[in-house]
């Protein structure tokens, strides 16, 4: 009971986590276009972190969807991941927020970009994508593990094999023991 109650409020923070995450991406790609409109040597470099945050967005909206497919021990990792990516993009939208203040000369912004900004920029952008990737590992395996929960209902598998209407015994490997706790 309490179990279950514990790992619904894991799966409902991962819903409302990946939400302000969301929101703040947002604000950072608004603070970073609105940078680059002032220091333009920096558009290269801004492109990458763009990329980076438009595709960590992609892939919160698919972990909101399939938050509550996940296993317990999987959840709490992942929502230590989805912490993690809130502290980096609040870093980084801090980081270019400073260099955005009003009273900073442009040559003033360039020199500090150029000399600080930037690299902590790209580490923020690579911190996101490794942790983007991770995230992305977790939403396959829990896909994995829904389609080999359903494997034995269908009359065909999706993979290569056995012609349609017969069935193959199904391997037991991690995949197919990650939902174990669920059944």
């Amino acid at each position: 009971m309490i179990k279950s109650l514990l790992t619904a409020l894991i799966k409902r923070s991962i819903t409302q986590d990946c939400a302000l995450l969301e929101r703040k991406v947002g604000s950072a790609l608004g603070t970073l276009a609105k940078f680059v409109r002032h220091v333009r040597e920096a558009r290269a470099d801004a492109d990458t972190v763009s990329r980076e945050l438009h595709s960590l967005q992609n892939i919160l909206g698919l972990l909101k969807e399939d938050a509550e497919l996940f296993p317990p021990e999987l959840a709490e990792k992942t929502l230590s991941i989805v912490e993690h990516c809130s502290f980096v993009v609040d870093r980084l939208d801090g980081c270019l927020s400073v260099l955005l203040s009003p009273g900073l000369p442009t040559q003033e912004k360039r020199m500090r970009w150029l000399d600080t900004a930037r690299s902590e920029a790209t580490g923020c952008s690579t911190t996101l994508e490794v942790s983007k990737a991770a995230i992305g590992l977790a939403l396959d395996l829990v896909g994995v593990c829904v389609l080999s929960n359903h494997w034995p209902d269908l009359q065909c598998s999706p993979f290569p094999g056995p012609p349609c209407g017969t069935r193959r015994p199904i391997r037991k490997t991690a995949a197919s023991r990650c939902l174990k706790s669920d059944r």
